[in-house]
């Protein structure tokens, strides 16, 4: 393959979904609503100058309210053709989230999700911490907001629609859980992360190179995913792990527990790892 002229070939498939079902499977696996019982075949393609040359190769993710409100009745309706399989807790998620509350002493430990979906992580998680209370924020895109507000707010639990210094302000650590490699600007949302006074940063799922090719911060490609029900694909930013370990050493974040994602899944080209950093003051 060519990487400097990238080329994403159309995919044939036996007998195709109907669009409706095609995008709906796709925005509920992003908001975290369902998983498929089979994890997708998935390959990186290409390196790509810029976000919009990637884009352009890509079915993408964009969506409208419509299709959300239809995803999440499909998603909560059993009766509907879904498959399901119990949640998978995310034990690095867990420990880290244990080991800022201890640090911290706080009688509440306040977490600000970006890109949590409808809430999965807080809601499955959360039995888990019965003696802790957990005040959750999630940051997702204007479109959901005000539906995962009205079906799946609750006690602790709310939606807001961008990050801000103010909200991490009031944060004891901000969650990135295979969030921020889909972000057309990453850095623009860790120089927010940055400016605030939150103490602790939590990456969970970060997709990073085995065997970065040059000293870029990341590598961008195009992530394709074929399910049986469906094929799609979008932009990621699969990072060089040592460039963005830089970055963050040189904005006073220092590492204090990193693990391997690779649980479920292996790639040559592609890990998935978690770290939980903490801010480094004068």
């Amino acid at each position: 393959m060519d990487f400097r002229n990238p080329q994403i070939h159309p995919i044939q498939e036996d007998k195709p979904s109907p669009l409706w079902k095609q995008m709906l499977l796709r925005l509920a696996r992003s908001l975290r609503i369902i998983r498929p019982l089979e994890q997708p075949f998935t390959e990186w393609v290409g390196y790509y100058t810029t976000w919009e040359d990637a884009l352009a190769e890509s079915s993408g993710w964009d969506c409208d309210a419509q299709i959300i409100e239809m995803t999440t009745q499909a998603a909560s309706d059993p009766a509907q053709d879904w498959d399901y399989v119990e949640y998978d807790y995310r034990i690095g998620i867990v420990s880290a989230l244990l080991a800022v509350s201890a640090i911290r002493r706080a009688d509440a430990l306040r977490v600000v999700d970006f890109g949590g979906g409808v809430g999965a992580h807080s809601y499955h998680h959360h039995p888990l911490f019965d003696d802790h209370t957990i005040e959750w924020t999630i940051v997702e895109q204007p479109a959901l907001v005000p539906i995962a507000q009205e079906r799946f707010s609750r006690e602790h639990v709310t939606f807001i629609d961008s990050l801000t210094v103010n909200a991490l302000d009031h944060a004891d650590v901000i969650l990135f859980s295979g969030s921020l490699t889909y972000l057309e600007d990453p850095l623009e949302q860790l120089d927010i992360v940055n400016k605030s006074s939150v103490p602790f940063l939590l990456f969970d799922q970060l997709h990073v190179q085995r065997s970065p090719r040059d000293d870029a911060m990341s590598r961008i490609a195009v992530q394709i995913a074929r399910w049986p029900a469906a094929t799609i694909s979008y932009p990621i930013h699969v990072f060089n792990l040592e460039q963005l370990k830089d970055y963050l050493a040189n904005h006073s974040w220092q590492c204090v527990s990193s693990w391997n994602n690779d649980v479920h899944w292996a790639y040559d080209e592609v890990a998935h790892i978690g770290a939980l950093y903490r801010r480094q003051t004068p």
